[in-house]
């Protein structure tokens, strides 16, 4: 069936059955060239959910977008549906369409088809593209071990805050002082990091699909995310140390 959308992209919506009786459903659009990018949504999504970016990529890329067994208008398989169960599917499916080489572009229970799907078929998987829930647990473990280094930083200087409160450093004060102290932390972080991701994104480039590692924009993306979460990370450590009772804190001392 083919589908005009509201942005004037023709996409065809089809199924596709599978050696093993199973019903794939896929949606597919742009030119039958060299470059494919095959999306697999996360639970508990179909197809759609990548419609709207399906629509945005330009025409010369041929983008299909799979509902995965169980979901959407696809045919359950065997539960419970492993990832590599799940993979072992995506595959024949790209081999029913054609697809010998694609961008792998995953989001949520898609990443761990994405990972399954290039350990089973390497030679299919041109890149990978996980979205998501690695993201999100790289950064909180950021986060936390920023704020574990700013809470022991601040605790070593318990005598030093009750110095300075007994004579007459405001809240305020304190509290600016131990932001301070995290900017620094930030600042050679985040020019060590990014030092290093310039150096290794070169060997990133076959993995990253139309996009440079080393472009200012994401840099600079990386670098404001991760500013901001360090800097909220440290404002607990300097709301504690601006509470400390100067005599509590120089009898610790």
């Amino acid at each position: 069936m083919r589908v005009t959308s509201p942005t004037s992209r023709t996409y065809t919506e089809a199924t596709v059955r599978l050696a093993d009786g199973t019903g794939i459903e896929y949606a597919r659009r742009g030119a039958a060239g060299d470059v494919h990018v095959v999306f697999l949504h996360g639970w508990p999504d179909s197809w759609r959910s990548f419609q709207p970016v399906m629509e945005a990529l330009p025409d010369e890329i041929t983008a299909v977008s799979v509902s995965l067994p169980g979901f959407g208008g696809s045919d359950a398989i065997a539960s419970p549906a492993r990832p590599s169960d799940l993979a072992r599917s995506i595959i024949a499916l790209c081999d029913a369409l054609g697809i010998e080489r694609a961008v792998f572009v995953g989001h949520s229970l898609g990443t761990l088809v994405c990972q399954r799907i290039a350990e089973r078929r390497p030679e299919l998987a041109r890149g990978l593209v996980l979205m998501g829930a690695f993201a999100s647990v790289s950064l909180g473990l950021a986060a936390l071990g920023l704020y574990g280094v700013l809470a022991y930083a601040v605790r070593q200087r318990t005598h030093e805050i009750g110095i300075r409160m007994a004579l007459g450093a405001t809240v305020s004060e304190i509290r600016l002082a131990v932001l301070r102290q995290a900017s620094l932390v930030l600042a050679s972080g985040l020019v060590a990091g990014t030092v290093g991701a310039l150096v290794l994104g070169r060997w990133l480039t076959s993995l990253a699909f139309q996009i440079s590692p080393s472009d200012p924009r994401i840099v600079l993306s990386a670098a404001s995310l991760l500013t901001t979460t360090g800097l909220m990370a440290a404002w607990l450590p300097a709301i504690r140390a601006s509470r400390v009772a100067p005599r509590i804190a120089i009898q610790e001392g």
